[in-house]
């Protein structure tokens, strides 16, 4: 997948997702979607599926370690409206894409 390819993804299952922001974590159906949303972005970009997988699957599992239910919310909500995201969660999602693509 390229660079910017799984940011682009996340914001989309994001502004699809949307819902109001809480301290919690992300809830399970909200890291699926954006997996599956992961999963077709990379695959409609003619990778290898196998590799889509491993990425995605890392995305999620990042996701899911580093971020907060509320700020997976405050990224939806700049999608959703066209604004940019947070520098501070701009440079999570950035974190977890460089970390999936190690992988």
């Amino acid at each position: 997948m390229r660079r910017g390819s799984l940011a682009a993804a996340v914001l989309l299952s994001a502004a699809i997702r949307g819902g109001a922001p809480h301290a919690d974590p992300i809830p399970p159906e909200w890291l699926q979607h954006q997996h599956d949303a992961c999963l077709q972005a990379c695959t409609n970009t003619g990778q290898d599926p196998d590799r889509c997988t491993a990425t995605c699957d890392c995305a999620s599992r990042e996701m899911a370690a580093t971020m907060t239910r509320d700020e997976y919310a405050t990224m939806s909500n700049a999608a959703t409206t066209h604004q940019p995201i947070p520098s501070a969660l701009n440079e999570k999602l950035m974190t977890v894409e460089d970390r999936c693509h190690a992988d």
